[in-house]
Parts: structure tokens; C-alpha cells; sequence
């Protein structure tokens, strides 16, 4: 009896997973989306059938889009992989799998060259292809861009943090805080008459004429001045204004404006509060949810939205 070496059932193995990849890669006409861990850009390098299938899909002028995670050490495979499909990282990717038009396609494992399981779940039931469509487009959206990822690592950066808070309280609490933190410049759009009141009611606006103040911190404020209410509320932090530059104030359409806060501290932290309900009378009761960052493209992409409203 010939005993069968584990590198041949290893081999067929990846084969098997390779040649379903192979066949709905070949059968995609329009787009390919792919989710997998951090080891799908060695592997998307090193499979030479799958490297040679991406490289038809890119001259076929399809769209594929790959999330992963980007690491120090997938770092120059990533870098190829771009050359191939749009790239985006997530932190901690788990699972693996693949959509086209029509099909879904999920390895369980893709781990090394050398060692792919042979285990698949595939479906072409248009209600699966969709639902899983709807979770890589929600991935997609969380995902940051490879090229900003990769930076990050070279550089030495910490990677930014891109953070969904649904508590009211909790948003006021960091609301509040990245004012007291900032060290050298708050900007902040101010969308409605009734927020500027709901600010002023809980102690911002009296917060930002004491940080300028005591801290020589520089703030510009966009807010809704075409309101006589609103002037008088705002009234103490044009008085500081008169006596130092480091508060300035200017008038913003309320229909213009973004129906949500914006707050950017030392251009290196974002806070953005969603308006629920304009109506209500409270700071806490109006809130929706916010959207918190240090994530330095983030940051200065609200910083190019505040700057064309102030021009």
C-alpha cells in the first residue's frame, strides 16, 4: 500500500478552491468583490493560476474591489495587489469570500500557498448573492483605503480610529472634552438656529469663550446668524471676539448648511453629530448618532468642508 504524502492531499486541496475561484472569476462580466483575512495578498500574489485570473479580470476592464487587513507583513504583497483591484484595509478581518453579478462563493479558509482547505459554500440564489452584496458594501464603507493604510505603516503612524457612538450622553461627554483638550484650534459648523440654542443651553458656547480665553486657543464658529435669537444667545462670544481675534464668527445659510455639527480640534480630531429630531429642546433628546476620528484623511476632509463654508 503506497502511503499518500500530505503535501499532495495539500496540494489538491488548494486546487480544488483555486478552480472554483477560477470558474466564477471567469464567469463575472461587470465586478468582483472579495472579502479576506490578511493573508489573501500573499495568496492573490503567490497562487499563480489565481494570480493569472486576476490579471485577465484587469485586462478585461472589470472592477474588483478586495478588503483585508494590511499589515507590516503582507505589506510589499499589498502593495501588487493594488496594481490589481481597488484595495481597502480593515482592521481584523475575518472569514473570506467572494460575490460576482450572479454568484457567492466563501472558502472557509484561505491560510497559506501551501495549505488551502477544501471545504466551500457556494450559492447562486439571488437573495444569498444580495445579502452577501449588502455586508461586503457595508465593510467596503468602513474599510480605509489601502494607499492611506500603508502610509501609516511606513511612517510609523498609528493607524486612525473611526468610531459610531449612539449614546447621547456619551456625545455630549466628548463633545465637551474635545473642547477642554484642544490646544490650539476648534472649528465648528453649526447647522440650525435650535442646535445653537441647545449648545448654548448645556454650556458651549461659554466653554469656548473660556478655552480662548484662558488657553489662546484659535476658534471659528459657522453658525446661522441671520437669526435674532440666535445673535443674542451667541452675543458672549462676539463680546470676546471684540477684545481678541482668537474667536471669530461667521453667518452660514441654514439651508446651505449640512443638517449635522461639525467640530474639528487641531486639525488632528473630528466630531460629527447627527441631528434626529431639530425640534426638540435638549442637547441629549435631538441627537442621533456621531461619528468621532483621528484618522488623518477624515480629518482634513471635514477641515476642506468647513474651509469652503468660511470662504
Amino acid at each position: 500500500m503506497v502511503k499518500k504524502d500530505k503535501n499532495d492531499n495539500d496540494d489538491k486541496k488548494q486546487k480544488k478552491v483555486v478552480a472554483a475561484l477560477l470558474e466564477i472569476l471567469s464567469r463575472s462580466k461587470s465586478n468582483v468583490d472579495i472579502c479576506a483575512d490578511f493573508r489573501a495578498p500573499s495568496v492573490s500574489i503567490e497562487v499563480e493560476p489565481y494570480n493569472k485570473a486576476l490579471l485577465v479580470l484587469r485586462s478585461r476592464g472589470l472592477r474588483l474591489r478586495q478588503i483585508t487587513e494590511i499589515t507590516k507583513d503582507n505589506l510589499s504583497f499589498s502593495k501588487e495587489l493594488m496594481m490589481l483591484a481597488e484595495v481597502r484595509h480593515l482592521d481584523g478581518v475575518k472569514g473570506n469570500f467572494m460575490t460576482s453579478e450572479k454568484e457567492y462563493l466563501a472558502p472557509v479558509l484561505l491560510s497559506q500557498k501551501e495549505n488551502v482547505t477544501s471545504q466551500i459554500v457556494y450559492s447562486n440564489v439571488k437573495e444569498v448573492v444580495e445579502q452577501q452584496k449588502y455586508l461586503f458594501e457595508t465593510l467596503w464603507t468602513k474599510a480605509i483605503p489601502a494607499v492611506q493604510i500603508i502610509q501609516e505603516i511606513e511612517e510609523g503612524i498609528k493607524p486612525g480610529v473611526i468610531d459610531i457612538i449612539r449614546n447621547p450622553i456619551e456625545i455630549q461627554n466628548i463633545f465637551i472634552d474635545l473642547i477642554k483638550s484642544s490646544t490650539k484650534e476648534i472649528m465648528i459648523m453649526i447647522p440650525t438656529t435650535n442646535t445653537v440654542h441647545r449648545q448654548a443651553d448645556i454650556g458651549i458656547l461659554q466653554l469656548l469663550k473660556k478655552v480662548a480665553t484662558d488657553n489662546h486657543i484659535n476658534i471659528r464658529i459657522l453658525a446661522p446668524l441671520n437669526d435674532y435669537s440666535v445673535e443674542e444667545k451667541i452675543q458672549n462670544v462676539l463680546t470676546c471676539s471684540s477684545q481678541s481675534p482668537l474667536i471669530q464668527v461667521r453667518n452660514i445659510e441654514t439651508s446651505s448648511a449640512t443638517k449635522s455639527t461639525i467640530m474639528i480640534t487641531d486639525r488632528k480630531q473630528s466630531l460629527v453629530t447627527e441631528i434626529n429630531d431639530d425640534s426638540k429642546d435638549t442637547f441629549i433628546d435631538a441627537l442621533g448618532f456621531a461619528t468621532y476620528s483621528n484618522s488623518r484623511s477624515t480629518v482634513l476632509s471635514y477641515v476642506s468642508i468647513f474651509e469652503s463654508f468660511w470662504l
